[in-house]
């Protein structure tokens, strides 16, 4: 029944409730000096004769699953006697109707307490009643403690309800720690609600990581409170570990998954708080961020350190692993931290803690993220670095650059982020790189940078040959090129800082060979050259002519262009073809160690054109001619 756990209240209340006066109040309210009397007082409000009990679960839903529910009579010694089982009726349990010869009954629960992912624990928790005064026993984990208490006192003369009163005063000093949340002063409140004894003992007997309830702690701690004193410092310490180590599991499982309360849950974060402080020997937190060291030897945390966190109230965690590494991080400390993780990650503990939204049936909710209550420590959005690095970007810093990991950003005053304005942070310190300052040296920071076609560069050999270097000259050095350390440079035309300069560039190897080829050659002339072609020796390299806006000039081309522009000069070259005088004409051209060949002949578009044919078409013309001849011979009788 672990679904049913949707409400804090319920906590560590497991009770029967019927119809009256609750049996806590009853004793707690009684009037008694605590002394010892021989003889006990069997009238009360309620006969013994013909009595018939009956009940149900209280309308608080409960983890506690119940099996069983007996009532064993007790003598004025309590001494167990006879015993009676409740019956189960559709959520109902009822005592059949019988005379008891005693006021005083132990009524003993037994059933499953169901944790999480179906996991279930046997419980078993009684409570001590005369029921001759009480008509509504309550069977809760702080009355389970309180047996072996009552049994000894009575055992020593006590009246019953005195021993019952004198218990449960006992006990509450016993958990005097259990403190209000806001307050600081370290002193006891008064524990009168029942709400407020069960919630810090569910949290101290549930193994947090399952939600089940640990049965040999709870028997521990009853034999010890047998002489009216919790003082078994080494379970304290084993309950205080284990609250440290899982109490924010505890804290987001109920709060989150069940749905509690979020001011009960918050009291009992107090309640747990004090019961650490206390047993720790540790003070309240003042402040976020604020680090204490755990010097109890019997801890399993003994020298570990625990830093207050901000939740609602103020709670101290232990410092995980990560913090270890990074540094404390906790919500609600005055300003952000960073931390610069492996490959320039960046981390930060911001000062506010970030809001999730959930849903609760039907309404809405913002709450703090618990899940980052492991701590704080998240990775870095962008302009929170930005910000942490170069400070704020502001209207008042509009337009305002500066450096971070060798870029430059530019605050933006309309969004105020600061936005990536280049790579080119040199610029930054040395102004711009431009036309007039080309081949140029500056100093920064004791290293010269030379200003070059890709902007600022670190000042080496082959730059200052290049700033020694005559400057290109647009007319005469088309084709010019250096060589320095094996690296090419050719003058060419670019545009630096949106202005056209001409200038050195580093070329590669063929570009620098090509250069090398053109200077030696005639430049092409524009009235002539317009089908030139030439072939680099021993190459696979052409280039040809040609003319652009009124200017003409080397082009590289591939062979087949290269081969039509030759065959295109030819032609042009050649005579037109006369249809009465070119049937048998013939001619042809060698060009890079291959022939064409061509006749007159019809195109497709009927015109008597100089054509490109095969050597088998060309020869074949040749033949026809020369059989001409031989014919026009015969029938001259020649």
């Amino acid at each position: 029944m672990h679904h049913l756990l949707i409400k804090f209240l319920s906590i560590a209340v497991v009770l029967f409730v019927f119809f009256g006066c609750s049996e806590d109040y009853y004793y707690e309210h009684a009037d008694t000096d605590y002394s010892t009397v021989k003889k006990h007082d069997l009238e009360g409000a309620y006969p013994l004769k013909d009595r018939e009990y009956s009940g149900q679960l209280s309308a608080l839903p409960l983890p506690l699953h119940l099996t069983k529910v007996t009532l064993t009579e007790l003598d004025s010694s309590l001494n167990e006697g006879e015993s009676v089982e409740a019956v189960f009726n559709f959520g109902y349990f009822e005592f059949p109707k019988r005379d008891y010869s005693s006021p005083y009954a132990l009524i003993t629960v037994n059933g499953e307490w169901m944790g999480e992912d179906s996991v279930s624990v046997d419980v078993t928790l009684q409570t001590l009643t005369d029921i001759t005064e009480v008509r509504f026993p309550l069977i809760r984990l702080v009355n389970h403690l309180e047996v072996a208490r009552v049994k000894k006192l009575v055992g020593e003369g006590y009246p019953f309800y005195a021993a019952k009163r004198k218990a449960a005063h006992e006990l509450y000093q016993s958990f005097s720690y259990l403190m209000e949340p806001s307050d600081e002063t370290s002193q006891p409140v008064e524990v009168s609600g029942p709400e407020n004894k069960d919630l810090l003992l569910f949290a101290l007997f549930t193994n947090s990581e399952l939600m089940l309830l640990e049965t040999s702690k709870i028997d521990e701690v009853q034999k010890d409170l047998a002489d009216g004193e919790w003082d078994d410092k080494k379970v304290q310490v084993e309950l205080a570990d284990r609250l440290l180590e899982h109490w924010l599991d505890l804290y987001k499982n109920f709060n989150w998954k069940k749905g509690w309360e979020e001011y009960l849950t918050n009291r009992l974060w107090g309640y747990v708080e004090s019961f650490l402080n206390d047993t720790y020997g540790l003070d309240v937190c003042s402040q976020a961020g604020q680090v204490f060291a755990i010097d109890n030897k019997e801890s399993v945390f003994y020298g570990d350190s625990l830093v207050c966190d901000k939740g609602e109230i103020l709670f101290k965690r232990l410092v995980t692993e990560r913090e270890k590494e990074y540094g404390h991080c906790a919500f609600g400390e005055d300003s952000s931290r960073f931390y610069v993780g492996a490959d320039s990650v960046y981390y930060i503990c911001p000062a506010e803690a970030p809001m999730k939204k959930r849903n609760d049936l039907s309404f809405e909710y913002y709450y703090l993220y618990l899940d980052a209550y492991d701590d704080a420590w998240r990775e870095a959005l962008n302009q929170e670095i930005y910000d942490h690095f170069m400070g704020r970007c502001c209207r008042e810093c509009d337009k305002k650059e500066t450096i971070f990991r060798d870029s430059v950003f530019r605050c933006d005053y309309y969004t105020e982020d600061w936005k990536f304005f280049s790579t080119d942070s040199l610029t930054h310190y040395l102004d711009s790189c431009n036309a007039k300052r080309l081949w140029t040296a500056e100093n920064l920071h004791g290293i010269g940078y030379v200003c070059t076609p890709q902007s600022w560069q670190v000042e080496n050999e082959v730059l200052d040959k290049l700033m020694q270097e005559r400057p290109c000259d647009s007319l005469t050095d088309r084709y010019r090129t250096v060589v320095y350390d094996s690296v090419a440079y050719g003058c060419s035309d670019i545009e630096v800082a949106w202005t056209n300069v001409y200038t050195f560039v580093e070329v590669d190897s063929a570009t620098a060979a090509d250069y090398d080829f053109l200077k030696d050659q005639e430049p092409c002339d524009l009235a002539k050259d317009s089908l030139r072609v030439l072939q680099m020796p021993s190459t696979d390299v052409y280039f040809r002519c040609l003319a652009s806006d009124g200017k003409i000039d080397f082009v590289k081309i591939d062979r087949d262009a290269a081969i039509g522009v030759a065959k295109e000069a030819f032609v042009k070259s050649q005579a037109p073809c006369n249809p009465e005088t070119d049937r048998f004409r013939t001619t042809g051209f060698n060009a890079f160690g291959e022939t064409f060949y061509y006749i007159c002949k019809n195109n497709k578009y009927s015109e008597y054109v100089l054509t490109n044919v095969s050597y088998g078409e060309w020869y074949n013309v040749q033949m026809e001619h020369v059989i001409s001849i031989i014919e026009d011979a015969k029938k001259n009788g020649d």
